[in-house]
């Protein structure tokens, strides 16, 4: 018997891995599917087994990125992490997608990322509309999170109180 709980959850991984292992080839995956994962699977803390992907981190430093795409300089201040680690590539498509004004749904498990995404775009717009003299568009822009089946709303033009509702 297995008192280590870290001891534990190695076992219980590797266990589930041979079963998953064992039916992804009877299924007639590639080998090498197979293997990317079966590789992607690990313990993040104590016995929980994680199965999320690992996330692709994007190479270019987010100092880079933000001074690439005219975000404040301040925001990569407000973001130490990100200084740190960078941006998942999917983070880097959602803020993209969110400043060209598109419609974005970012679907990833939890701590991908999900709340710096739609951070980014608002901080930056907050930063910028403070501190530099924007021209605003007549149309405003709203960034909508549902969160727990919680809906947040902000206006993004100054002015325009933030809502809230379930």
């Amino acid at each position: 018997m297995v008192r280590n709980p870290l001891e534990a959850g190695q076992h219980l991984l590797k266990q589930y891995q041979a079963k998953l292992r064992f039916t992804l080839e009877n299924n007639e995956l590639a080998a090498e599917a197979i293997e990317q994962i079966l590789a992607s699977m690990q313990i993040d803390s104590g016995i929980y087994l994680s199965l999320n992907p690992l996330y692709e981190q994007s190479e270019e430093p987010f100092a880079n990125f933000a001074q690439q795409h005219h975000l404040p300089e301040k925001l990569v201040a407000l973001l130490p992490k990100l200084t740190e680690k960078g941006l998942y590539t999917h983070q880097k498509r959602g803020v993209l997608s969110i400043l060209d004004g598109r419609h974005t749904i970012i679907s990833t498990g939890t701590g991908s990322g999900k709340t710096e995404t739609f951070l980014i775009p608002i901080i930056a717009h907050c930063l910028q509309s403070t501190e530099y003299d924007v021209p605003q568009k007549s149309d405003s822009k709203i960034a909508r999170l549902s969160v727990d089946g919680k809906r947040y709303e902000k206006q993004l033009q100054p002015g325009i109180q933030s809502k809230s509702g379930a």
